[in-house]
């Protein structure tokens, strides 16, 4: 059963079918959206074919049928609500993941209106199709809605929302750091020609979408962030597409990611839906006027992420020094088998033989003239003195090689993300800003090794044969250590024996493993603040 309306076009304009058939039936009320529906579902007919493209243009004489199927009466479902807030106007609820807000067309499955019309009967005298709803969350997304329990209360609520009255707040877990860490997205949106089911961003049409953004946390290791996003207007799927769109989606949207973790990666397994909660909501009662704010706990599925990636990490610990001051030294005795240890140093080793990324890098900005045609590598000792004379070849070589050398040190990193602690021994480490965490990994404790000038200076003499000339110019190459030491979290004086320095090493690791344990502590205290379930 349903209503069939047969019409010919008697423009003698050309113009898309879904602006003509809503100038057409404006007195009943058929939206564009409504229109685009029954497109979706195939009940629109142009001269006798099923017409499925909104933007299709008609011409005078075109004949269009459009068949309304009968809608089909509410059932009420028994079951219960998660009400934060009630009164006699409205109510403020906790929406779990998985539950849809409405009845569609293509939704057969119980919705919230369901449970809703069950346990608020007079509902039904509100609206035939969506009693009380003045907004909607997406069937994926958890948390805040507000529901109207009464006509004017309906109305009020429902402009509110249309003016930007009411401030919406969500959490969501996306891919990678975004960059700046507080801005705003402030794009046009419409619906996606290739898939209706979809919203795009585009430059020249659709309507005004704007969402301010925080980073609350970094998850380094799983490249994962922790966002706050505040929604000034209400467009379909806004956060999922904005963030999608500043290439960030939300974990677990499938809609709008799909290739981002492969099949056995611990995030895709753990998000079962998208990391998208509505998280705070403020607002002015409708009738008394009394400000409003309500806050809702963050569900299992969603802490149970934040949970895993706060356990589930090493502490970072980086070592840096002068050339001379002991750094390999003080990482070897720190891993002593019980912890994974990497070398910069050892990795541009790496790099350097032939058919590495680094030799192929080298080898096309410079040609032959730094390869050891003998050995099949690069010539580090010509390269050296090159880069010591020439200030832009060494910026230029650095250039190449940082990167590799940051790349291999994030999959070291990942590879050993089950243990305690993890020792990277960086030369360079801070001249190359990586302490500052803008790049690379965060490092949660950066250990300096000094050496007194002399001492260092005899030993460098005495085990690598190197000269006065030799020292000094690397060491220009770097901060002096004093300036280095400064950046550092913890110092290490290895300007004494090797039985001094291991008793400092044994200590540094005690020091270590009670700070791992505090820091854990730290980032549970830091997640708490978003009200766990």
């Amino acid at each position: 059963m349903g209503n069939r309306y047969c019409i010919f076009v008697d423009t003698d304009k050309e113009i898309r079918i879904d602006k003509f058939l809503h100038d057409k039936f404006k007195e009943q009320g058929f939206s564009r959206e409504f229109i685009k529906g029954l497109m979706r579902d195939g009940h629109v007919f142009l001269n006798g074919n099923i017409l499925k493209k909104p933007s299709t243009k008609v011409f005078k004489g075109d004949s269009i049928e459009i068949y309304i199927p009968e809608k089909e009466k509410l059932e009420p479902v028994k079951g219960g609500l998660n009400i934060i807030y009630e009164d006699d106007f409205l109510l403020v609820i906790d929406k779990p993941a998985n539950l849809t807000t409405h009845p569609a067309p293509s939704c057969r499955e119980t919705t919230l209106v369901n449970l809703l019309i069950y346990n608020y009967p007079k509902l039904k005298d509100m609206d035939e199709q969506r009693p009380g709803i003045v907004h909607r969350l997406d069937k994926g997304t958890s948390g805040l809605m507000v529901i109207a329990l009464n006509p004017k209360a309906e109305e009020i609520l429902k402009s509110r929302f249309k003016n930007r009255e009411i401030k919406k707040k969500y959490l969501a877990l996306i891919k990678g750091s975004i960059d700046p860490v507080e801005g705003e997205i402030n794009v046009f949106m419409d619906r996606d020609d290739r898939s209706r089911t979809k919203m795009k961003v585009y430059k020249d049409r659709g309507r005004e979408s704007i969402t301010r953004y925080k980073v609350l946390k970094k998850f380094d290791l799983y490249d994962v962030s922790l966002v706050e996003a505040n929604i000034l207007t209400g467009r379909t799927h806004q956060i999922r597409v904005h963030f999608s769109y500043m290439g960030h989606p939300v974990l677990g949207d499938k809609l709008y990611s799909t290739s981002w973790v492969s099949k056995n990666n611990i995030m895709e397994k753990l998000a079962k839906r998208q990391m998208l909660h509505s998280w705070k909501l403020e607002f002015k009662h409708p009738i008394t006027g009394k400000d409003m704010s309500f806050v809702a706990k963050v569900p299992k599925d969603f802490y149970g992420m934040l949970l895993y990636m706060s356990k589930k990490r090493p502490m970072v610990v980086g070592i840096t020094g002068s050339v001379g001051s002991g750094k390999s030294k003080v990482s070897q005795l720190l891993s002593r088998g019980k912890y994974p240890m990497w070398s910069a140093d050892r990795v541009v080793e790496r790099l350097y033989q032939k058919g590495q990324s680094g030799f192929e890098m080298i080898k096309r900005a410079f040609g032959r003239e730094f390869l050891d045609e003998k050995n099949g590598c690069v010539d580090k000792k010509k390269l050296f003195h090159a880069m010591k004379s020439d200030i832009g070849l060494r910026q230029e070589v650095m250039d190449i090689i940082h990167p590799l050398v940051l790349y291999d040190m994030r999959e070291f990193i990942k590879t050993h993300s089950s243990k305690n602690m993890v020792v990277l021994e960086i030369p360079l480490l801070i001249e190359a800003g990586w302490n500052r965490g803008k790049v690379g990994p965060v490092f949660d404790v950066v250990v300096g090794v000094f050496c007194s000038d002399p001492i260092r200076r005899h030993r460098l003499k005495k085990i690598r044969k190197w000269d006065d000339v030799q020292i000094d110019g690397v060491d220009r190459w770097q901060l002096p250590q004093r300036e280095k030491m400064i950046e550092c979290d913890i110092i290490i004086d290895n300007s004494f024996s090797l039985n001094e320095l291991k008793r400092k090493v044994d200590k540094l690791d005690r020091i270590l493993r009670e700070l791992r344990k505090k820091d854990l502590l730290k980032e549970m205290q830091e997640l708490s603040h978003i009200e766990i379930i």
